[in-house]
């Protein structure tokens, strides 16, 4: 049963790795909340950059000056970084850049939308999120391909079903050590769950996932005995 159960677990985490790479965040390393502000600001010409910032914007030279000013601010903010930056992490902004520079303005807006999402999680679903993410760059690059061919050939239906059932499986796998619970105590969580407003539910959700399974089980304990049918 135990063996069994990990196999599930595993599972869950490779399609959620897939999803977060393609569907959901990870695509860009900036906050959607900076962008707000960014509105308000005038564009920049390309002619007052800096050599630096020139340099790290290479990819974009020829649409800059017709770039939205939050879209700028955005760039600006990723050029910032750039001096700092060990050659390896240049290489990895200079990839990004470039598939930035072709996307078409639909595609950048999608991508917006996923960064923004990503950053109203909660911290410890953007880590469980990250984590992922990580195991899915582990994988080879032929797997890789594949599954990246699969969900792009996904019509949009199957795609947000194939996105549902990733978030189904996180939440369990996020959860895990419900299985070393008694059934009366997982019956008393999954009650006290249920009893709450949808607002405070998840964070609450959030809060059990980070406890030990000791502490899980002590908290269980505390709370009333589930109504039994």
């Amino acid at each position: 049963m135990k063996s069994s159960r990990c196999g599930v677990l595993r599972a869950g985490l490779v399609r959620l790795s897939v999803c977060i790479v393609l569907a959901c965040t990870l695509s860009a390393p900036v906050r959607a909340q900076q962008d707000v502000a960014a509105e308000q600001t005038a564009r920049v010409l390309w002619s007052a950059l800096d050599a630096d910032q020139k340099a790290a914007l290479a990819p974009l030279q020829g649409q800059w000056d017709t770039l939205e000013a939050r879209q700028q601010q955005r760039m600006l903010r990723l050029a910032a970084r750039w001096r700092d930056a060990s050659p390896a992490q240049r290489d990895k902004l200079s990839h990004w850049l470039g598939r930035w520079a072709v996307m078409s303005p639909d595609q950048r807006t999608e991508l917006a939308q996923r960064r923004a999402r990503f950053h109203a999680l909660p911290a410890t679903r953007q880590q469980h999120l990250r984590e992922a993410f990580m195991r899915f760059k582990a994988m080879p690059p032929q797997r890789r391909a594949e599954l990246r061919a699969q969900f792009e050939a996904m019509p949009p239906a199957q795609r947000s079903a194939f996105i549902a059932g990733a978030q189904a499986e996180h939440e369990r796998a996020g959860f895990a050590q419900l299985a070393e619970l008694t059934v009366p105590q997982r019956q008393a969580l999954r009650a006290h769950l249920r009893a709450l407003p949808a607002a405070q539910r998840a964070a609450e959700r959030e809060r059990l996932r980070e406890l030990s399974v000791q502490a899980l089980r002590d908290y269980a304990d505390s709370l009333p005995p589930a109504p039994q049918p």
